[in-house]
């Protein structure tokens, strides 16, 4: 049986759609978080006021507050993966190739919808995309990502 090695580049690219998910999952935990804390303590206010413990408010607070913090720092790093996928797309040299690249990788289109936002034979948009592969495999070598793509 025979064994294909992965591109490295269709792997770095393809983490676009993952890290977009991802992130959003993330921001809407922020959101999620933030909202149970607001109830929460709409919640224990009248509790709080009659025992005097308004330590328990607080602790709620800042702790949805520290996870807030951890979410969006996950968030920050995940938009520079983002922006470094997107790096790689705009070094890519010629025009179709980038357009390729962004409607598979990006939008994630099929190779249809590719070939019909393009107005290209399905075999044209293949060879675009073979090219702009290896011109993203020049990149990555160039910016010392090849490692953790097994370049």
């Amino acid at each position: 049986m025979l064994s294909v090695t992965p591109n490295p580049a269709k792997a770095f690219l393809s983490r676009y759609r993952h890290l977009e998910a991802r992130r959003a999952a993330l921001l809407d935990e922020v959101t999620d978080i933030m909202a149970r804390a607001t109830d929460t303590a709409a919640k224990l206010r009248p509790v709080v006021a009659a025992s005097g413990a308004s330590d328990k408010l607080g602790e709620i607070v800042a702790a949805a507050v520290d996870t807030q913090a951890c979410v969006l720092e996950s968030s920050a790093q995940i938009d520079a993966q983002l922006r470094e996928v997107l790096a790689a797309i705009e070094a890519v040299p010629d025009e179709r190739q980038r357009l390729v690249l962004t409607l598979r990788y990006v939008r994630g289109l099929s190779w249809t919808q590719i070939q019909e936002a393009m107005h290209y034979e399905r075999t044209q948009v293949y060879v675009l995309h073979g090219r702009a592969l290896a011109a993203v495999r020049t990149w990555l070598e160039a910016h010392d990502v090849c490692d953790m793509y097994k370049l």
